[in-house]
């Protein structure tokens, strides 16, 4: 759970601070990444989602650039391998045609 609030400052340097609020930070349901650390083979299950969505998986290194893409549907199981990508943290994105709505840290040993 993270915690969010807002300052403002005005041109006459007033401040004001919104209302606080939390932000669940946790998994999409209908989605799972599995196992994370990742040794080998790895699985992005999307068999909750709706079958006629469109996804798209990208692995982006830490300096950001693209190491891997990925194209799924919904109700999909996906098993992947390590690709030759080198042991250390990247980034999952999984977009939708609405964007990206799923970013997660992945380690590969």
């Amino acid at each position: 759970m993270n915690y969010y609030q807002l300052k403002q400052t005005d041109n006459n340097g007033r401040q004001s601070y919104s209302k606080m609020v939390s932000v669940d930070m946790g998994q999409v349901p209908g989605l799972s990444i599995y196992p994370n650390p990742v040794f080998e083979d790895w699985f992005v299950d999307f068999s909750g989602l709706n079958d006629d969505e469109k996804l798209t998986m990208e692995i982006f290194d830490l300096a950001g650039r693209k190491c891997l893409e990925e194209k799924a549907t919904g109700g999909t199981l996906l098993q992947l391998s390590r690709n030759g990508l080198c042991g250390g943290i990247y980034l999952l994105h999984i977009k939708s045609g609405n964007g990206i709505f799923f970013v997660q840290k992945i380690a590969f040993y």
